[in-house]
């Protein structure tokens, strides 16, 4: 991922914090609370670790280097902390972790898996608990099905299927 691109997901990333709470409407939050579930080990682990993980992290480092990510509401810049969990290539983990942080550790923020079937897996966990699935490392010609699915889901696809279905 081009530092452009790390630079675009940290401003999608930043729009999507929730900041509902009344608390938070009086004072900025300590931290925001990033998860992701990804193949740090097992058969898959060779292609997260390649295209994925150090992204992320050089994302999460780069910010934090800088103060953090830039909350408008609060003029101020808020550090991300990560919780990054080991799925061990297996899929049916992969989905239970990703809910688990939604629902349990109520992260902000969730990116998404490595790979197109990990990211298909976890989509209807994303649009239950009402995340936006942001892909970087996944592409399918059922993307266009699944979104029909889940109406209310931000899925956003890799460059290539938006290519392939005529939008850039």
């Amino acid at each position: 991922m081009r530092r452009s691109r790390l630079h675009a997901l940290a401003a999608a990333l930043a729009i999507t914090v929730p900041l509902s709470s009344p608390a938070a409407a009086q004072e900025a939050p300590k931290s925001i609370k990033i998860g992701y579930v990804i193949s740090l080990s097992g058969p898959q682990s060779a292609g997260a670790m390649l295209t994925t993980v150090p992204n992320y992290r050089l994302w999460v480092d780069e910010v934090n280097k800088a103060g953090g990510l830039l909350l408008k509401k609060y003029n101020k810049r808020i550090p991300i902390e990560v919780s990054e969990i080991d799925d061990r290539s297996n899929n049916e983990d992969m989905v239970r972790l990703v809910e688990r942080l939604m629902t349990v550790d109520k992260v902000d923020i969730v990116l998404s898996p490595w790979g197109t079937g990990p990211n298909l897996q976890a989509a209807p966990v994303f649009a239950k608990n009402g995340y936006p699935q942001l892909v970087g490392t996944g592409n399918s010609d059922k993307i266009p099905e699944l979104r029909a699915t889940l109406p209310d889901h931000l899925l956003v696809p890799g460059r290539a299927q938006r290519r392939r279905q005529g939008a850039g």
